[in-house]
């Protein structure tokens, strides 16, 4: 559970977080492929553990946007009168996605293979980093 983290990350640094899962994939969808190659040789415990290495951190800094909007919106003043209604739709959200997203990454892996379906995830991401920048710049208060 991390209950906090939108302390750690804060609305206005989670464009930086979804940039770095970007960064991430990106250098996992090259680094992968060739280690899993080079670790065809080993047991199959020992080739579970590598790829589980490589994994986990990524699946960790998966959740953590969402972790971090959904504490956003339970903290920030400006959501309060619609903070119900805005963790629902949040949920909901993330549940339709996560469906959509997991027919969508097996569909595009079949037809066009897993590079390929990397490099859109981490583009996917980089839009993601990009428009959560935007929207951070543009609600920043102003000097007075």
């Amino acid at each position: 559970s991390l209950p906090k983290i939108a302390n750690v990350t804060g609305a206005s640094r989670l464009w930086l977080v979804v940039g770095c899962v970007a960064a991430a994939i990106g250098i996992e969808s090259t680094v992968v492929p060739g280690l899993m190659q080079a670790t065809l040789s080993l047991v199959l415990w020992q080739r579970f553990a590598v790829a589980a290495a490589f994994l986990l951190p990524l699946g960790f800094a998966l959740g953590i946007p969402f972790s971090a909007g959904m504490q956003i919106l339970n903290s920030e003043k400006t959501y309060e009168n619609d903070r119900r209604t805005l963790l629902a739709w949040a949920w909901g959200m993330n549940g339709l996605f996560t469906v959509i997203g997991s027919a969508l990454t097996v569909f595009l892996a079949l037809f066009y293979g897993f590079a390929a379906t990397l490099s859109i995830a981490t583009v996917t991401y980089v839009v993601a980093a990009a428009i959560l920048y935007r929207l951070a710049v543009s609600n920043k208060p102003k000097a007075a």
